[in-house]
This record gives C-alpha cells, structure tokens and sequence, in this order.
C-alpha cells in the first residue's frame, strides 16, 4: 500500500485505537493518513472528508508500524520501500482483480508496439509523397524534407490560425516557452504577440488539432515542416488550408492501405519484438480462467499478420472473441450488427453469427451492446486495455451500458510513459523542496 502512494496525495481513514501510534485522540474522531510528497503524517479531523479513501484494519496497521517509529509523525521517503517506477502500474481507482472474468486489449499500440520512428518515418514519407504528386505541392520538398521523431509528443496541439505547435494545460493555459512556428521554438515575446491572453476561449479551442496518438505524430511533424519551408522561402500560405491537404494525405495513407501493406510484409522492422511476455501474460490470464477478447479498429488480416509474427499461427486459441473493424469510438454508442469473418482470405460472411461468440473466430463492426449479449460476463466484470486517450477510455465510459451492468475498467497502455517516467526519477531530486 505505501509502495503505490509514494509521491501521491491521498489520505487514509479508519477507526483505529490510540495504542497503534501514541498518539492522543482529540476527541471521538477518526485519524487521517495523509501521503503528501512522498511524506505520511497523522492528522485527527472531526468531519469526514468526501476525497478520503477507506483502507482495510490491515492496511492501516502497516502504515501506523512506521508512524510508531517516528519521532514527529512522520514517515519520510528515505523510510519507505522504493518502488521499481519504471515498471510501475499508476492507478487512480481502486479495482478488485478477484471480480474480473474477462480482459480485454486494443491492438495496436496494446498487444503490439511498434518501432516508432521507422513507422512514423514511413507514414511521413508516403504522406510527403501524396502532398506533392496529388495536392501538386512544389517537388522540391521532396529532397529538403525528412521526418525527425524527437520533434513532436503526444499531448501537443496544432493552431490552425497560426500554424503552431502549442502545449496546453489542462485548463487550455499556453506554456509560453512550448510554442513552435513551423519548426523553430517563439521567444516569450513572440508567442505572446500571437496569444496576448494565456487562456485560450472556447472559440479559440475550437481551431486546435490534437496530437492524441502515435499516428498523429508524423502528420504534426510534417504540418511543422510545410510551415517552415514556405516561412523559409516567403511563401505565402493559409494555414486552414496547409492542415486540410496534410490531414487529407495522412489519411490517405491509412485508408488506401499503404501503410498495413507495407508492416504486414516487413513486420521485424516495425513491430517491436517481446520475446515470450505476451504468450506468457495471455497463457496464465487463461489458465486462470479468465476470458480474453480483442477490440480493434484495424482489419482482421492486417492484425493477424502481426499475431503471426508474435505468436504463431494458433494465437487466435487465446481469444474467445475477436473484434476486428471495430470503428472505435462509434462500437460504444452505436447500434450496429457483428459480421463473421473468413479467417482464410478475411471476407465478410453474409449469414447470421447467432446469440454466441465462436472461441477463436473473428468478427468485424459489431457494438457494445451487441457484445455484452452475447458473453457471459457483464461490464463491471471486464478490464479494457488500450492506448488511445479518446477512444479506448474516455468514449467508454460515456457510452450507455446495458441496465444492471455496469461499467467496465479501463487501463491506458503507455510505452512513452517509461522514458516519462525515467525523466522525472532523474530528475526528481530538482524539484524537492
């Protein structure tokens, strides 16, 4: 329990006695654990607090062992057991693992990680190439411009008013020293010429493109770079209209099927190897008896080419339903009917799939309702795995469940969240007080 709030802000409430710590109770109230910095410190508070989370008689005790040993109350850092951060698992909700009968993964991204530069680097390549045969843009970009993946993160924001790349808070606050003109970082001064307030409106939000997954990230860099080739050369531009024919060719790229082509057939350059982890993690969810399914905006041959390379020909035995074409993040919402398909050349078949899933068969389109009809859990009972800020966590827990079901829990697989992480560790020690 200590190990997960290390450097957190939570408290502790439970009735425990005064012997435990030494203390004197002020009064018939309950003590409060608070985690504040990486710090836990006893506090006595005579009215509940609606954020305090209610920990077990044993949770407590273990932390009130360490309070005993301190002179003043207070449990520093140096006391607690240091966590291995890097392969941490951050939670934000509590979750009884023991309730969970099914699990549930994304593909890309999820099950799969890809060799980011080189995808991004093809994905940008082909999109340059489009930009230039079929929105006739000057051929010389062709030779001048190339794909650099330390340029752009998740998280950033394009101004199509602008042109720039902006980092915004949480409460749509411009980091003045994070603003990019094409590809050259403004001064102070000059990012607040072009934002004289440092809190966007809601009409100005609404001229932001968001950089929320890692297929964005080469169609923000190739946005960054247009924008500098005709700032170099004078060129003048609307920027609407830039971030139209960029988007159109990014998406070009996807669409057509160029680039599930081109990973399909050169999966050891682009998919990121993980020796036997996933057969082991899917091996012993299975053994103990949970239930796996895959959801998936990718189509069915695309993702089993890439099963195939990770898992062998057989990996569909590990899933009792597998989603393919999904069309995330409409599948929560929407209405729509789940059709099989041939796992030998991925037709779409044209009878009916039943009142029950095929272990081991594939489905394409479908929607959550439809899902939950048909398995023999409810949506309490599942965890959801993926990676996509919009998509894979926040549509499903707008969506509208089937009555007495319940939400399911959703986790955010984040394999930029390691060197995130390694970054702070290093640094930590910087913004101590």
């Amino acid at each position: 329990m200590l190990r997960s709030l290390v450097g957190s802000e939570m408290c502790i409430r439970d009735r425990v006695s005064t012997q435990s710590t030494g203390k004197v109770n002020p009064g018939n109230v309950n003590p409060v654990m608070w985690f504040v910095g990486g710090q836990v410190s006893l506090r006595w508070l005579r009215s509940p607090w609606r954020g305090a989370r209610r920990y077990s008689s044993r949770e407590v005790r273990a932390a009130m062992q360490l309070l005993a040993g301190s002179s003043d109350g207070i449990v520093r850092r140096s006391l607690l057991p240091e966590p291995d951060q890097e392969s941490a698992i951050f939670v934000n909700s509590e979750v009884d693992l023991a309730r969970v009968k099914a699990y549930g993964f994304d593909y890309d991204y999820t099950l799969v990680q890809y060799n980011e530069p080189e995808l991004n680097g093809y994905i940008y390549k082909e999109a340059l190439r489009l930009l230039v045969e079929d929105k006739r843009y000057p051929a010389a970009m062709l030779d001048s411009l190339g794909f650099n993946p330390r340029f752009a993160t998740r998280g950033l924001h394009f101004d199509v008013r602008h042109g720039t790349l902006i980092k915004l808070d949480c409460n749509y606050g411009i980091q003045p020293t994070a603003v990019t003109q094409g590809n050259q970082q403004l001064a102070r001064h000059e990012a607040r010429r072009l934002y004289q307030d440092r809190h966007l409106s809601l009409p100005e939000q609404a001229h932001l493109r968001a950089i929320q997954d890692a297929f964005a990230i080469p169609e923000a860099c190739l946005l960054a770079d247009t924008v500098q080739w005709f700032l170099d050369r004078k060129i003048a531009f609307k920027s609407e209209y830039l971030v139209e024919d960029v988007q159109s060719c990014i998406s070009s790229v996807h669409i057509s099927g160029a680039m599930y082509e081109e990973v399909a057939a050169h999966p050891d350059r682009y998919i990121m190897p993980v020796g036997d982890k996933l057969r082991e993690l899917l091996f012993t969810l299975q053994s103990a008896g949970k239930q796996l399914f895959i959801i998936t905006n990718s189509p069915y041959w695309f993702m089993d080419a890439g099963m195939r390379h990770l898992l062998g020909p057989e990996w569909r035995e590990f899933f009792h339903v597998i989603v393919a074409a999904a069309g995330k993040p409409s599948f929560f919402t929407e209405r729509r009917n789940f059709r099989l398909i041939s796992t030998v050349d991925s037709r779409l078949k044209w009878g009916e799939i039943g009142d029950s899933f095929m272990h081991g068969r594939a489905y394409a389109h479908g929607s959550l309702r439809g899902l939950m009809k048909r398995v023999p859990w409810v949506g309490s009972e599942a965890v959801y795995c993926g990676d996509h800020l919009h998509s894979d966590l926040v549509e499903p827990a707008r969506s509208p469940t089937v009555e007495g079901e319940g939400q399911s829990d959703r986790v955010r697989v984040s394999a930029r969240l390691r060197t995130r992480v390694r970054v702070w560790v290093r640094a930590r020690s910087l913004f101590r007080v």
